[in-house]
């Protein structure tokens, strides 16, 4: 079963509600990383692009600030094989962000992925105070059916540092 050793030690909470999901997860990302000289003061609010915002908008402006992090956005044309993909990374102890799709119509979110096992995946939520409020559960069926039938959460961000 893997799981990110440590996630509940790293408290993110999106402070731009509409528009911040991906500079928050980046941010989070990047603490778990624990990567030295990050000026984490204004962090979400400097690399918010408001209706800009996508995964490579914003990775790309990232990385313009911070030398050294390679952010990759990975879209994936299954879920089946998203879902095995982002199991290998938190099997290796690379955190990662998982686009969900909300509505079949196109609305998703940005969450990093904390846990994979053989019947659920575990995101953080990021919009409540502490970590328990923001774990979140979701199967593996659900995360594959909405990858597989609605638009949009095709895609993964993760670093290499």
């Amino acid at each position: 079963m893997p799981i990110l050793d440590g996630y509940s030690d790293v408290l993110v909470v999106q402070r731009i509600l509409m528009s911040g999901c991906i500079p928050a997860g980046i941010e989070w990302m990047l603490r778990y990383l624990k990567i030295p000289n990050i000026n984490f003061e204004g962090f979400q609010e400097r690399h918010d692009l408001g209706n800009c915002n996508s995964f490579w908008s914003v990775a790309k402006h990232v990385m313009s600030e911070i030398a050294g992090i390679k952010i990759i956005d990975r879209q994936f044309s299954y879920g089946k094989e998203k879902i095995e993909y982002i199991g290998q990374l938190i099997k290796e102890s690379r955190p990662c962000l998982m686009s969900i799709a909300l509505l079949s119509s196109g609305r998703w979110h940005i969450v990093p992925v904390v846990e994979v096992n053989g019947t659920f995946i575990t995101v953080l939520w990021m919009d409540k105070p502490t970590i328990e409020e923001q774990k979140k559960k979701f199967t593996l069926v659900d995360i594959e059916q909405r990858h597989d039938s609605w638009k949009g959460g095709k895609d993964i961000l993760f670093t290499e540092v």
